[in-house]
């Protein structure tokens, strides 16, 4: 669950906010905190980073800066 996004940071500029959940990092499935870093200490190709995530109304992907 997020629990907070920095306003004007790329998450708060690609709609990212706080309660939101984040059920994959670059196509894996994460279910708690410590899938989330795991995922994100994976080798990536590019410094970008996709989540999906999940409000009340729906699921998205998202594409962010990371570094």
């Amino acid at each position: 669950v997020v629990t907070r996004v920095a306003p004007g940071s790329p998450a708060y500029q690609a709609g990212i906010r706080r309660g939101m959940l984040i059920r994959q990092v670059n196509r894996q499935s994460v279910n708690d905190v410590q899938d989330f870093q795991a995922a994100l200490q994976q080798p990536r190709q590019a410094d970008q980073v996709l989540l999906l995530v999940q409000d009340q109304q729906a699921s998205r992907y998202v594409v962010l800066p990371v570094g």
